[in-house]
């Protein structure tokens, strides 16, 4: 019997459904609903792209090693479909630092150090870090990757398209959202995000929104750092001398103005590595779903919220690293 399977989303959650449930069944077929282009839309298209398995506090995430782990063939698969067409990779950088700007920060990466050897170095002092930077010390995250999330996610659907031919599509919504429940034989996904809390059938889920903006700027030199970390980041991006600098965390209703953004991620980012105060910065903004926090940390909605109807929303701030675990 066959299934047809309607994916409300294609960003990070509504591509990595729809991969794995065309793997599961070689008779399913799979509409990816969404308003904008792949990579265009959403949170997923501003992500930052940092992948690790730690917690901003240098503690192995819930499932943290399982997630990286559970990435890595979507990764393979849309490298191998962005190589196929001639395009480059969209992984950016696989040297990623995390930091110790203040004392409290040190027992944090040495922690990471002596618990997680397979994941990060042995304690590297200020004077011995390949870059110019105001940190204490710091560990190499041997695991962690930096990657253009839009590119990633044009080679995931480039891979579906190749893998699975006639079997998936890219399709824009027609009609009033949410749809009428499905009928027999389809699916429904609910996988589109902070798009999803403007209606009320999905505004009872144990989650708040949650706007993060982060700055573009130019490198201080012909060489950008590596991805540096301690809660806030500096990032190499797929621009060449470019650095993505963030990013925040903002409940408010209105954003703070560009001149004041500019000010604080310059001040709160730039002893990570210094990088000239942006004049007339780029701003990156976007609304994630952060899911309730819970004994086990924010956790990722998926779950049943009808007959033939599921959800899969939430994935808050790691999300390019949790969403392939599903």
């Amino acid at each position: 019997m066959s299934l047809h399977v309607t994916v409300h989303g294609a960003g990070l959650a509504g591509l990595s459904a729809a991969y794995h449930l065309l793997r599961l069944s070689p008779s399913l077929t799979v509409s990816l609903v969404d308003p904008s282009p792949v990579g265009c839309g959403g949170a997923s298209a501003v992500a930052a792209g940092l992948v690790h398995p730690f917690s901003p506090k240098g503690k192995m995430s819930h499932r943290g090693e399982e997630c990286l782990a559970a990435l890595q063939p979507l990764l393979a698969a849309s490298e191998a479909a962005r190589k196929r067409e001639g395009l480059p990779e969209c992984t950016v950088t696989r040297v990623v630092y995390r930091l110790a700007l203040e004392e409290k920060h040190v027992a944090q990466v040495s922690s990471m150090a002596a618990a997680h050897p397979a994941h990060a170095s042995p304690l590297i002092e200020r004077a011995d870090l390949p870059f110019p930077t105001e940190a204490l010390c710091g560990v190499q995250l041997l695991t962690a990757r930096v990657i253009d999330v839009p590119l990633y996610l044009l080679g995931l659907y480039s891979h579906l398209r190749f893998a699975h031919p006639g079997r998936v599509e890219l399709a824009e919504p027609a009609g009033t959202f949410p749809p009428p429940p499905p009928p027999e034989g389809e699916v429904a996904v609910y996988a589109a995000g902070a798009d999803l809390f403007d209606h009320e059938r999905f505004s009872d889920l144990p989650a708040s929104l949650v706007r993060g903006r982060s700055l573009l700027v130019p490198a201080a030199g012909p060489d950008p750092p590596p991805g540096l970390i301690c809660g806030k980041y500096v990032l190499p991006t797929s621009s060449p001398g470019t650095l993505l600098v963030g990013s925040t965390h903002e409940y408010s209703a209105s954003p703070p103005p560009p001149s004041e953004l500019a000010d604080h991620l310059h001040a709160a980012c730039s002893p990570l590595s210094p990088f000239p105060p942006p004049a007339s910065p780029t701003i990156t903004e976007g609304t994630r779903v952060n899911p309730a926090r819970t004994s086990l940390g924010r956790l990722p909605i998926l779950g049943p919220i009808g007959a033939r109807e599921f959800v899969f929303t939430g994935l808050g701030g790691r999300g390019v690293l949790g969403h392939a675990l599903n």
